[in-house]
């Protein structure tokens, strides 16, 4: 008896001080166990750092089979938007450095684009050359106007193969003189997950779908284990320069791990985890995992307010940024360079270059920007009333730079000029975004394989990242000049 009372005094004794201990522990064990997602993802396979970002490996045509023709002429989305195998020109194997899921690409006499994964099935369509009298709807550009869109043959077949129901929200918006349909999957609490969506593109002079894509990343966590508050304090108290909170919303992401070395580039084939996205200071975003708190990616805003300012040496991907520029530039026939601007210059390269060299009619610039200033943190570096000459390639990679033609103008680009294009941004867009377009839109520019000018290599660009509104584009211009020098 008394050796069952001491084994009994023992046993609560232990469970008294295990509920002393405090529950954050636990917590923060679980957290521990459940937010190796660097190392698992690298492991696996699917985080890739990457260095080389924008060279992708050579296409390489694979024999057309009649079981290939059998699979074009049955696939139901194929054939809603006429797209038919007497057609077909040619199939590449492909190895997209961006977009891993794209294993091959089938060519098309008429110039239509189809993408697929490595079961092809198709992921993506583009036809800037397509006969434009088809349909003949004759839409205005105004989303008014186009709502019977959305009940199309073409509409509800593509609908129908994504499996695109009630549960995704769509958002109808004018983009490029285009409409553009978005359909997001609908997550927690009615937050979109961007990666798991449809994107159809109609042009607005006959109703003809020019682009379409299917991004079929679905999310992975629902446990919400982290408070707003919490995430707040996670997100400040993660590096020592910021400052105060901004704002604190939810959203799906895909890990890119930004704050664990801003140098490297990361990218993820197929994860989604549903973040708090933290912004700082009006400019940084952390995103800390709602469901283990370990911050697992961020960005830096490219907007920021003139009248403020920030320690800051440059933004992520600008090397990268500008190597592509610069090296398709050169392909595009220009006499290119490339240098970096930092918060502390002395010597301005660019403006003497703007204003002063009769010979320079091609530019590409990555920094803060609004409708009239392009600038570090606390240093300008251009302004609308300081450029001079006549201007035939422009892209000005930073925000706002396109919200109205104020630049366009400065640089003398519009569409009573021919051969002259001008890219911008209409709004704001981060740092992750930009490349991402980038990535795609200055190798489509030389190398054309799914449009034959600027103003549809910025679109198709455009459309290749997830997300409505992300990649806020505009162009100013010739929509048929090709980007060469001349």
């Amino acid at each position: 008896m008394k050796k069952t009372t001491k084994i009994m005094a023992l046993f609560l004794s232990a469970l008294m001080l295990v509920s002393a201990i405090p529950m954050s522990i636990f917590a923060e064990e679980k957290s521990n166990s459940a937010s190796d997602l660097y190392e698992s993802l690298s492991i696996s396979g699917d985080l890739k750092a990457i260095d080389n970002y924008y060279i992708n490996e050579p296409f390489v045509e694979i024999p057309i089979t009649p079981e290939i023709l059998d699979d074009i002429d049955n696939n139901k989305v194929l054939e809603s938007i006429d797209v038919l195998s007497d057609d077909l020109n040619a199939i590449d194997k492909v190895n997209y450095v961006y977009n891993s899921n794209i294993k091959y690409e089938l060519e098309y006499d008429g110039g239509a684009i189809v993408s697929c994964d490595e079961n092809m099935e198709v992921l993506a369509y583009s036809n800037f050359d397509r006969n434009t009298d088809i349909g003949q709807l004759n839409l205005s550009c105004q989303t008014s106007t186009i709502d019977n869109l959305d009940n199309t043959e073409e509409i509800n077949e593509l609908k129908s193969k994504y499996n695109i129901d009630d549960t995704y929200k769509l958002e109808i918006t004018e983009d490029n003189n285009d409409i553009k349909y978005y359909w997001s999957k609908i997550g927690y609490n009615g937050i979109l997950n961007p990666y798991d969506s449809l994107s159809i593109r109609f042009d607005c002079a006959s109703g003809v779908i020019v682009t379409f894509n299917r991004f079929a990343d679905v999310f992975k966590n629902t446990d919400i284990n982290i408070s707003k508050e919490d995430a707040e304090k996670i997100a400040l108290s993660s590096n020592e320069d910021f400052v105060s909170v901004s704002s604190c919303e939810m959203y799906y992401e895909k890990p890119n791990f930004f704050w664990n070395d801003t140098n490297k580039i990361y990218t993820t084939d197929s994860t989604v985890r549903l973040v708090y996205k933290v912004i700082i200071d009006d400019i940084y975003e952390v995103w800390v995992d709602a469901e283990t708190g370990k911050i697992i990616g961020g960005d830096i805003m490219k907007a920021a307010n003139n009248a403020r300012a920030y320690a800051y040496s440059n933004f992520s991907y600008a090397t990268q940024s500008a190597s592509l520029a610069n090296t398709y530039l050169k392909k595009l026939g220009y006499t290119s360079s490339s240098g970096v601007i930092n918060n502390n210059f002395t010597t301005n390269p660019v403006l003497p270059f703007v204003r002063d060299d009769l010979n320079a009619y091609g530019f590409y610039i990555d920094c803060h920007g609004s409708t009239t200033t392009l600038a570090t943190d606390n240093k300008t570096i251009l302004t609308t009333s300081q450029v001079k000459g006549n201007w035939h390639f422009v892209f000005l990679d930073a925000c706002s730079t396109a919200a109205n033609t104020n630049w366009a103008n400065a640089f003398k680009i519009s569409s009573s000029y021919s051969k002259r294009a001008f890219l911008g941004w209409s709004n704001t867009v981060t740092t992750k975004n930009a490349y991402s377009f980038c990535s795609y839109f200055w190798p489509e520019t030389y190398n054309g394989n799914h449009s034959n000018n600027i103003r549809d290599a910025a679109v198709w660009a455009a459309d290749q990242v997830p997300g409505s509104g992300t990649t806020p584009i505009k162009f100013y211009g010739d929509k048929s000049y090709n980007g060469k020098a001349y």
